[in-house]
């Protein structure tokens, strides 16, 4: 068998395998493996057929097919949400829990009977209960 150089490898490599930077893809990854390969491949046969590839990416942590699924599925899912907010988002929105601290005067407190007199909130008593209904 003739040895592929590593130009062969790495096409070879890409049809087979999948490559996620665990430091790019996990803000806060503190692991020693900087790579994770998704492959059907066992790691013994990745060093046989991909010596040159992978010793590029060693340390690295060798991950099934279905793990591989589940994090592009993950990855789809965030990007088609952030797309969502940026399209139809507000840059300014209202209800972000932010909005209440910055603008108390447009803060409306629902659970009470509460109102603004002279840009003072005062509680509204409740009203007295009708004695000539029973």
């Amino acid at each position: 068998m003739t040895k592929l150089t590593l130009e062969q490898q790495e096409l070879l490599f890409a049809n087979d395998c999948k490559l996620i930077n665990l430091r790019y893809e996990y803000h806060g990854y503190t692991g020693t493996e900087k790579w994770a390969i998704v492959t059907e491949l066992a790691e013994e046969e990745l060093w046989v057929k991909y010596p040159d590839v992978i010793r590029r990416y060693t340390p690295f942590i060798l991950l099934s097919m279905a793990q591989g699924e589940v994090i592009t599925e993950y990855q789809n899912y965030e990007a088609r949400e952030r797309m969502r907010r940026l399209l139809f988002g507000h840059a300014f929105d209202i209800n972000d829990g932010e909005f209440e601290v910055h603008h108390p005067e447009l803060a409306v407190d629902t659970d009470s009977k509460s109102v603004i007199r002279k840009g003072v909130w005062v509680r509204v008593p409740p009203p007295a209960p009708d004695l000539n209904s029973s």
